[in-house]
């Protein structure tokens, strides 16, 4: 009789183990999602600030990108409305903006071909601020809140 039921031993233990294994995992995932709510599901995990509310993800500002081009500095006008950052990028060697110079904040920054330049904003600067090449030729004005 037991050579009869012997041929059902592997089967047997793998039906097992899966049941084991699988119990083990939900136990696993009940564990690493928190407490159940009340409504018997558990409940995901979140991110908790100090003040004890769900943190929400920071946002960083998004860059104000201008291209210099054979016709200048593109777009001329620019608002920025709170965005501090800058990034100047010439794609022509066809135009004298080989560098972008901020007169009223002291800032010059040389313009590579094909290169993105960031110019960071200081906090006090705000409203309209010029700038412009080298020379002085091409310009255009940053609005900033």
């Amino acid at each position: 009789m037991r050579k009869r039921h012997a041929k059902y031993a592997p089967l047997m233990t793998a039906v097992l183990g899966s049941l084991f294994l699988g119990a083990i995992l939900v136990g696993c995932e009940t564990k690493a999602a928190g407490p159940p709510s009340s409504s018997g599901n558990a409940a995901p995990p979140q991110r908790v600030a100090a003040t004890g509310t769900a943190a929400e993800p920071p946002s960083a500002p998004v860059p104000v990108r201008v291209e210099v081009t054979s016709a200048g500095f593109q777009p001329t006008r620019i608002d920025a409305g709170s965005s501090r950052a800058i990034v100047f990028r010439r794609t022509t060697d066809k135009t004298c903006a080989t560098s972008v110079v901020f007169p009223a904040l002291g800032i010059e920054k040389t313009l590579p071909l094909n290169a993105d330049v960031a110019v960071d904003l200081p906090p006090e600067a705000t409203g309209e601020l010029a700038f412009q090449c080298g020379m002085g030729m091409d310009r255009g004005k940053v609005i900033v809140r």
